[in-house]
């Protein structure tokens, strides 16, 4: 979960996602989602280009398109979710919550393909034939004591 204040500086925001992807994100599925406090649906802010070039090269992509915060002034996309396999998502999106300034950002993750049962063979008796009474009076004449 990401969260910078609204005053915060993008550049500390910027460093401080740079330590996060360095240290624990090498090499696998990244998911950074939260309140960044930069309208992603304002592209002519110096904010926005500098957040998108820098998580770009991290080859991440925004699934948030919709505002996540609208007030009486304006409708604003603050909140997002960016990630380097988007295609492993089949829905992203923004729930009306009323009980925040901010609504709820979601992604739904796709069911993974079931794995093949790989081809497992069984060794079993033939139990045709099989009389209880034989197996009973075999039992009856087994040295147990080996076994307590």
């Amino acid at each position: 979960m990401i969260y910078k204040p609204p005053k915060g500086k993008v550049d500390q925001l910027l460093s401080d996602i740079t330590k996060i992807l360095e240290n624990y994100f090498s090499n696998s599925d990244i998911k950074l989602m939260g309140d960044f406090n930069v309208d992603a649906a304002n592209e002519s802010l110096s904010d926005w280009r500098k957040l998108y070039r820098f998580l770009s090269s991290f080859k991440l992509s925004q699934l948030i398109s919709e505002p996540t915060r609208i007030s009486s002034d304006n409708d604003t996309t603050i909140d997002h979710v960016w990630t380097n396999n988007s295609q492993t998502y089949n829905q992203s999106g923004v729930i009306k919550s009323g009980i925040s300034d901010h609504d709820i950002i979601y992604i739904v993750r796709k069911k993974p393909p079931k794995e093949p049962i790989p081809n497992t063979s069984f060794t079993y008796r033939d139990m045709k034939g099989y009389i209880i009474a034989r197996l009973n009076n075999e039992l009856v004449d087994c040295d147990w004591d080996q076994f307590y």
